[in-house]
């Protein structure tokens, strides 16, 4: 059965119509493949790919990735996989043939059963797995990204080793989390609305610890890495999101516990936008190469202007 278009993230479905190729969206999942789960090669979940048709072999292309978020908690794999790959159906006409971009979608579930467990964010939850097939699905992702770069060496393209990555709503989160704790592998990131908590690119701030995922306080007793901020904050992110979007974080029941939302709303105040705001000048304070973007009088939607910011974006860092 096919789902309701409302799960597709409105940046998808509007970078389509953007480009005149929307009536072929479903025409064109037949193009998109699927690899399977490959515990030997270090990732549990599947993941899809499409390769434009555009393509030159000549060429280093680079992948954007584009992780996968639902609405809601689903027990079973198979609504996970049928919405991805209607996702990523959605989205390889207007990204992949228009701007001549790989296009890669992890798979990661959201169990209704374990449903604080919020690995469409990589909230702390998620990263603090540490056994069966959720166990560091960011390191799960990396691996899936080395593979799907030696599949595609076997058939003569060449790809740069660091991906783009974009992200809408929950997906921005994880984009914007991963991004952070993995400078090494993003070229640049286009983070959509994250609810109005952005990650903090600091340990602490006004002598308040910020752990993860609000900030990178505890990432080394989490992951066993340092936070590279140096690295990190070269890289080029946009942030964008519409002044009347009143989508929050805080209002969701998974991503943080109640003690984390109080402390958010102690430092950064009540207000998606007002945080976005606050935590935007951070980035910038502290050399970010980076734009936290408000369009007017714009909720939940892509207008005209954002549209032309995000081509304009990809062109420019792929």
């Amino acid at each position: 059965m096919r789902r309701k278009l409302s799960l597709v993230p409105l940046l998808l479905i509007l970078l389509t119509a953007l480009l005149g190729c929307s009536k072929h969206a479903y025409i064109i999942k037949s193009k998109v493949h699927k690899v399977k789960a490959k515990v030997s090669s270090g990732f549990n979940w599947p993941y899809y790919y499409y390769i434009p048709s555009t393509l030159e072999v000549e060429k280093t292309n680079r992948i954007l990735v584009l992780p996968y978020y639902s609405n809601r908690e689903e027990n079973v794999m198979n609504f996970h996989l049928e919405l991805g790959l209607e996702k990523t159906g959605y989205t390889v006409n207007a990204i992949a043939e228009n701007i001549n971009l790989i296009i890669m979608r992890p798979v990661f579930p959201r169990s209704e059963k374990y449903w604080w467990y919020d690995t469409h964010s990589l909230d702390r939850d998620t990263l603090m797995v540490r056994k069966g097939k959720l166990k560091r699905i960011d390191i799960q992702l990396i691996r899936m990204i080395e593979d799907f770069r030696g599949r595609l060496e076997s058939r003569g393209y060449s790809t740069h080793p660091k991906v783009l990555m974009a992200g809408y709503w929950k997906s921005a989160l994880f984009t914007n989390r991963f991004t952070l704790l993995h400078p090494r592998m993003v070229q640049a990131a286009l983070i959509g609305p994250t609810g109005g908590m952005p990650m903090v690119p600091k340990k602490i701030w006004h002598g308040n610890d910020l752990d993860y995922p609000l900030g990178t306080d505890d990432i080394r007793s989490i992951t066993g890495q340092y936070f590279r901020w140096k690295e990190a904050k070269e890289i080029p992110m946009l942030f964008y999101q519409g002044n009347n979007d009143t989508r929050d974080v805080l209002d969701l029941k998974e991503g943080m516990d109640e003690e984390q939302k109080a402390k958010v709303v102690e430092i950064f105040g009540s207000s998606p936008i007002k945080r976005y705001r606050k935590i935007g000048k951070i980035y910038k304070d502290y050399g970010c190469n980076c734009s936290f973007r408000i369009y007017q009088d714009v909720a939940d939607e892509i207008t005209p202007p954002m549209r032309k910011d995000i081509i304009r974006f990809l062109k420019l860092h792929k």
